[in-house]
C-alpha cells in the first residue's frame, strides 16, 4: 500500500525453482467457510505442467463464491440426528430459496451456502414438514411465519445448532419411509 492506503502494485506470489516436468494444482488456501472459485485463469488449475506453459508466468484470480453455513441438527427429546431433514435457507418475506441441504446421519451434519445478510432457515415443505416442528437453536431468532432469522456477518462463516421435534402422533413416523401404497415406492410402480 502507498502512504495514502491505496493499493501501490497487485497482489503476487512469486515461486522460483518448481519442477518443470510434474503436474501442479494452483488453489488458495483459504478458511474452511470459503467457497472460493477461479474468475480469471489462463491454464487449468488442476493440471500445470510447467514444461508445457509458454508464458513466463502463470495467472489466476479468485472470488469468495459462497459462504458457509454449518450445523448440527437434533431431534428431542431423543438428541438423535433426524437423517434426511430438509432445510433451506431463504430470502426474509420473499422467500426465494438461497440455499438447501439435507441433514447428514452423523452427528446430523448439514452444510448451507450463502453471502453475508439476513437470512430464514426453515424446513423445505413435504415430508419434513408433514412430520417435524423446529425448535430453534442457537443465534436463531424465531419469525412469525414458523421459521427461523438468522443473520451471516462474518466472514468466518456460521454454526448453526438447530433442534426438531416431531409432530404430536408421528412419533413413530420415518422420515425416509415411502408411505404404504405412495407410486413412489418400488411395488407401486411396478
Amino acid at each position: 500500500f502507498d502512504a495514502t492506503g491505496h493499493l501501490a502494485a497487485q497482489p503476487r506470489a512469486v515461486f522460483d525453482k518448481l519442477p518443470q516436468n510434474q503436474l501442479l494444482t494452483m488453489k488458495m488456501d483459504v478458511p474452511e467457510a470459503w467457497l472460493m472459485e477461479p474468475v480469471t485463469a489462463g491454464h487449468d488449475l488442476d493440471n500445470i505442467k510447467l514444461s508445457a506453459v509458454t508464458q513466463a508466468s502463470i495467472y489466476a484470480r479468485f472470488k469468495i463464491s459462497k459462504l458457509y453455513v454449518q450445523g448440527n441438527c437434533d431431534e428431542q427429546p431423543s438428541g438423535q440426528p433426524p437423517r434426511g431433514l430438509q432445510l433451506a435457507l431463504s430470502t426474509p418475506g420473499l422467500g426465494r430459496t438461497v440455499s438447501d441441504t439435507l441433514v447428514m446421519a452423523n452427528l446430523g451434519y448439514f452444510q448451507l451456502k450463502a453471502m453475508p445478510g439476513t437470512f430464514e432457515l426453515n424446513m423445505v415443505p413435504g415430508r419434513s414438514t408433514e412430520l417435524y416442528g423446529m425448535l430453534g437453536g442457537n443465534g436463531l431468532d424465531k419469525g412469525s411465519n414458523g421459521s427461523f432469522a438468522m443473520s451471516v456477518d462474518s466472514f468466518t462463516g456460521r454454526h448453526v445448532a438447530l433442534s426438531v421435534k416431531k409432530k404430536e402422533g408421528k412419533e413413530n413416523a420415518q422420515l425416509l419411509e415411502v408411505p404404504e401404497g405412495s407410486k413412489l415406492n418400488l411395488w407401486g410402480r411396478l
